[in-house]
């Protein structure tokens, strides 16, 4: 049986959605606030990120969280856009219909394994490698950073987790290639290869160890 409490977050995450951040301001007091203390006590430690994250059931879920996280780090940030292209393959009905879809259609495509078509990000913002780049500098898979610096084309994240911890590194934007079997064509983001990391869905935790969820 579904509680009141779990009512009243599943009504508060569907305002997310509706972009209604006003009103009965649940997000204070919820679980995901606690476990990112900074935001009520002012802590100002990119390490609190190394090993905490919000468990979602869905991405859904994951970027309303992100959000509303981000929303609460009142530094100003960067919008950075993917450029989306359909893939040209072997002349087959899937590659006919990939050329029907036009870039706003393909913007609004969300999908396990790639970023979003926006990225909003501020400096603090926790983040999580989505490809495996340099493994000789610390950039691989499910790798945990914390954004330092921004600038128009170029972000710069402090290492949280491995051996590489601590050191200062430049992930750049690639071409990268959804996986999900749901979409019936082969389309192609260029954009940064990571997600804001404040929530994760509970299959990627499987990914990582974690002292407070």
């Amino acid at each position: 049986m579904e509680t009141r409490e779990q009512t009243k977050f599943s009504e508060w995450i569907a305002s997310i959605g509706d972009e209604n951040l006003e009103g009965d301001n649940y997000g204070s007091n919820c679980s995901y606030c606690r476990t990112y203390p900074m935001f009520r006590d002012s802590i100002d430690d990119p390490m609190i990120l190394k090993d905490r994250a919000t468990l979602a059931p869905t991405l859904e879920f994951v970027h309303a969280i992100n959000e509303h996280m981000s929303y609460l780090n009142s530094i100003q940030g960067y919008n950075y856009l993917s450029s989306d292209t359909t893939c040209k393959s072997d002349g087959s009905a899937n590659d006919f219909l990939s050329h029907l879809h036009i870039p706003k259609f393909l913007n609004n495509i969300k999908c396990s394994g790639v970023p979003n078509h926006e990225l909003h990000l501020k400096v603090g913002t926790p983040a999580m490698l989505l490809r495996n780049l340099d493994q000789s500098i610390g950039l691989c898979n499910v790798t945990k950073l914390v954004v330092t610096k921004l600038s128009t084309y170029l972000v710069v994240y402090k290492i949280l987790t491995g051996a590489k911890s601590g050191e200062k590194v430049l992930p750049p934007s690639l071409n990268l290639t959804p996986s999900d079997s749901r979409i019936p064509f082969k389309f192609q983001p260029r954009q940064f290869p990571i997600m804001i990391s404040y929530a994760m869905t509970i299959n990627k935790n499987q990914d990582q160890s974690l002292s407070k969820v």
